[in-house]
């Protein structure tokens, strides 16, 4: 067992000091930026459209809804209106690897030039099930790399630090050789 460095343990923690501060600095100079704009990059979606469709025409829009004609591309909008908007260039803006059929979710971004039509500058479509298998995948692969970590670091409470294993955990109980050999 190493004796407790108090030096090592006092620069870390002034070093844990020091980035705290740096980040809490960097977040209020962040705040007080006079370029930034929350409402930016807020564009109007179906539920600011549906209802009042007149009101965003020649202004930029992000509708999603689902494709209830695939040519040309018509979507019903996610909202309780079911309004439909016909998505010009849908086509031509989504991914090579997409293809469309009637009944799969469509995002669309662009201008909307009519009450029930959007010029797309960007669009696509995406399985219901493709949300899902990402968060279980990502989920999975947190759960090895918590596993691997745990197998082969060990907190050390004299430092306050993560040391590594000597020997990894094992997946499995076996008794050792020592516990054999004296056992009753």
């Amino acid at each position: 067992m190493t004796p407790l460095d108090l030096s090592k343990h006092r620069l870390r923690l002034l070093v844990a000091l020091v980035l705290l501060c740096a980040l809490g600095g960097l977040m209020i100079w962040y705040g007080t930026l006079p370029g930034y704009d929350t409402a930016a990059n807020d564009y109007p979606d179906e539920s600011h459209v549906s209802p009042n469709p007149d009101a965003y025409v020649g202004d930029q829009a992000s509708l999603e809804g689902t494709a209830v004609d695939t040519d040309p591309v018509v979507i019903q909008l996610e909202h309780p209106s079911q309004h439909h908007v016909t998505v010009e260039y849908a086509d031509e803006n989504l991914h090579e690897s997409d293809t469309l059929e009637d009944g799969d979710p469509v995002t669309a971004f662009g201008t909307l030039t009519s009450t029930d039509t959007l010029e797309a500058e960007r669009a696509l479509t995406r399985e219901p099930w493709e949300g899902i298998y990402m968060y279980i995948i990502s989920f999975i692969g947190g759960l090895f790399a918590l596993g691997h970590f745990i197998r082969h670091w060990r907190f050390d409470r004299r430092q306050l630090v993560f040391v590594p294993r000597d020997q990894p955990l094992s997946l499995s109980y076996r008794e050792s050789p020592q516990d054999t050999r004296g056992g009753n």
